[in-house]
């Protein structure tokens, strides 16, 4: 790959009449392992012509190969010889198991652009060298059951040292859905020494850090208070995640409803059309 690119970058330079890096960095190549996270990628790969603007819509732009899935006379011509189809039109079938028509199985499984914490999650993590989460297809499925060992598991590390980053919901997303709920349910506070906090406020500054991938300076910003705050904020989540069963409950069924919502096409069942945004 580094031959392929300097190549190709040397070449472009040299006909464009340009000077200077061509690629944002080195190649890399990772095994994606989450059948969910699969599902995101090709929804991703599919729409950033469109997102770029380069086209209306998905199937029109002419380097990529949902025309290949979603014009009947492609199909039937089979596209190029690099293009193996196999794995993708397996995947759409099992989405789209009632649906005999491929091109409209596929636009249907696949032709709905991401929502915004699937398309932050893609650019966040996706040129990272780590794995997603192992519990990812769990979390986007939203099992409160499985939301709540998820966050139990984050929990246990307060200071946040040595964790895994999750990029799961978009912070923008997070705020609003935290603000909502604050303001439509009756003032909440927490104890805490020999004052009280806010528990809304609590579960925004813990939730930037572990289920939207924000660092502590980007939460305590987001947050509008110090990175100290943040911490002590962790350390309060922790506790009350082992002890305070109502705080548990909101916590959970609010990042179970939000995951829900962001990764919908997950929870609203095989063949459906997702409603994302």
């Amino acid at each position: 790959m580094m031959l392929l690119q300097n190549r190709y970058a040397r070449w472009l330079n040299r006909n464009r009449r340009r000077d200077g890096p061509l690629w944002r960095g080195r190649f890399l190549s990772k095994i994606v392992e989450s059948q969910e996270y699969w599902h995101i990628l090709l929804r991703y790969i599919d729409h950033n012509p469109v997102v770029a603007g380069i086209v209306e819509r998905l199937e029109l732009y002419a380097h990529g190969s949902a025309s290949y899935y979603t014009d009947r006379r492609s199909m039937e011509a089979g596209g190029p010889v690099w293009l193996c189809r196999s794995a993708v039109e397996r995947h759409v079938a099992s989405l789209a198991p009632g649906c005999v028509d491929s091109p409209e199985a596929y636009r249907r499984v696949l032709g709905m652009p991401l929502s915004k914490s699937a398309q932050r999650m893609i650019d966040e993590h996706g040129f990272r060298r780590d794995r997603v989460d192992a519990r990812f297809d769990d979390l986007v499925r939203a099992a409160p059951e499985s939301v709540q060992r998820w966050m139990e598991r984050k929990a246990q590390v307060a200071d946040g040292a040595g964790l895994r980053q999750t990029w799961l919901l978009d912070p923008d997303v997070l705020i609003k859905a935290i603000d909502e709920a604050a303001r439509s349910e009756l003032d909440w506070a927490i104890s805490c020494g020999r004052g009280s906090i806010s528990a809304w406020s609590l579960l925004q500054r813990s939730q930037l850090y572990l289920a939207s991938g924000c660092s502590l300076e980007e939460a305590a910003r987001r947050s509008d208070c110090s990175v100290s705050s943040v911490r002590r904020s962790l350390a309060i989540h922790a506790r009350l995640m082992a002890k305070d069963e109502t705080y548990q409950v909101v916590a959970v069924e609010m990042l179970s409803r939000l995951s829900g919502r962001e990764y919908s096409w997950a929870r609203s069942g095989k063949g459906r059309r997702s409603p994302d945004r």
